[in-house]
């Protein structure tokens, strides 16, 4: 397994935990953001990965928006975090 497969399913994993997240929050807003990081996950495993790269850290952006705004607890507020340095190493590699 080479870098950029490692990270893309690193960054796979993270993103699909977050959408889960989102879909069990249960608001219209995380419905939403759920499924369009279902949508950059289809994205990232096709031949769209830059497209996907920059939807996904756009939802990583509201994710940690969202967390801050709802007074999540800190380690919530990491998964975001780390989904979107995951989409940076593969935006760098």
């Amino acid at each position: 397994m080479n870098e950029t497969s490692a990270a893309l399913l690193i960054t796979a994993v993270l993103f699909a935990l977050m959408a889960f997240r989102a879909f069990r929050s249960g608001t219209a807003a995380d419905y939403v953001l759920g499924g369009t990081q279902c949508l950059g996950l289809l994205l990232l495993l096709s031949d769209y990965q830059t497209l996907a790269c920059y939807l996904l850290l756009l939802t990583a952006a509201a994710y940690l928006l969202s967390q801050i705004l709802t007074g999540a607890r800190v380690p919530s507020r990491l998964l975001p975090v780390a989904g979107a340095m995951a989409v940076g190493f593969l935006l760098l590699g």
